[in-house]
């Protein structure tokens, strides 16, 4: 008895064995893309080239996700990993720490912007690995890709990084890139001719998550909770803002898919304002797929709704 026991443990080892090996085995031939904004740039420069594989699901938060023991197998052995980084991925740091060992090629794209990124604050500027002593909660701002310049910048970094790991479809990858970045051109010439029509300047959200936007193009985020979509405003914090939306004849509170709606119901109940939603983009429901709908299109969704709240004339 104890012997068939012993044998069929030794069985299942092997077999799990042998289906990580494979796992891995494809995993070095394909590019790990970690959260939905960095997955739709990437595949869109790589159409027709590498196989493009997305990380955190899409339906996910990338704020809280983490990946299993066979996950961080396969981004330690892939060809190359692709990851937002400014704190979004606590565990992306890990995986590339690890990567080589495993000749995996690593880009990090918030090193993409040194002295670019925005503190926790939104006051402070400075680059991935910076930390402020005097300040020890201080986290910087990931949501780059909500700025239409800044993801063409990521779009080229990408174009690079493809170009270095799969040499042989560089022509590919430099034609596809440059479609992409005539449609982030369109896309930032829209924001800008649309936003200098608006009256007013200000907008609330629930999560902090639209400063490079705001900073883009002359506006300014007032948020109700932090860089983290979890986090939760203080009584003295809720109270603080209902005087000022309505001091400043704010009428309407951004939330966002998934998160922040009871809060916003709060203050518009407190105001007499209205519920509206901006989106992050940090993933996309079964629906926004199912529909078609991508980063740009929902880019586009988030113009109108500030067309809306910030009085478009």
């Amino acid at each position: 008895m104890k012997r068939a026991l012993f044998i069929l443990l030794l069985l299942c080892a092997v077999l799990f064995s042998g289906c990580s090996s494979q796992s891995q085995q494809g995993a070095e031939k394909k590019v790990y893309a970690s959260t939905y904004p960095v997955y739709y740039l990437t595949g869109r420069i790589a159409e027709n080239g590498i196989e493009v594989a997305a990380v955190v699901p899409s339906s996910a938060d990338p704020h809280n996700w983490e990946p299993s023991p066979r996950q961080m197998a396969e981004l330690e052995s892939c060809k190359l990993f692709i990851y937002n980084g400014a704190g979004l991925e606590p565990w992306a740091d890990k995986v590339s720490s690890l990567a080589g060992d495993n000749d995996t090629a690593v880009l990090e794209l918030a090193s993409v912007f040194q002295g670019q990124l925005i503190d926790g604050s939104g006051e402070k500027t400075g680059s991935p690995g910076e930390r402020h002593p005097e300040d020890h909660n201080h986290e910087w701002d990931p949501h780059f890709w909500l700025d239409p310049v800044m993801a063409k910048e990521m779009a080229v970094a990408i174009r690079e990084a493809l170009i270095q790991v799969d040499p042989d479809n560089k022509e590919l990858y430099v034609e596809n890139c440059a479609a992409l970045e005539q449609d982030l051109d369109k896309l930032h010439e829209e924001y800008t001719s649309t936003l200098s029509r608006c009256r007013k300047k200000e907008f609330v959200v629930t999560h902090q998550a639209f400063g490079y936007l705001a900073k883009r193009y002359g506006l300014e985020q007032i948020s109700v909770m932090g860089i983290s979509s979890e986090s939760e405003p203080s009584p003295s914090r809720l109270a603080e803002l209902t005087k000022l939306l309505k001091e400043s004849n704010i009428r309407c509170i951004f939330t966002e898919p998934f998160t922040g709606e009871k809060v916003a119901q709060t203050l518009a109940a407190e105001t007499g304002g209205e519920v509206l939603e901006l989106n992050p983009i940090g993933g996309l429901t079964e629906t926004q797929m199912e529909s078609g709908e991508d980063y740009l299109s929902i880019m586009r969704k988030n113009l109108e709704q500030l067309k809306v709240a910030l009085e478009y004339e």
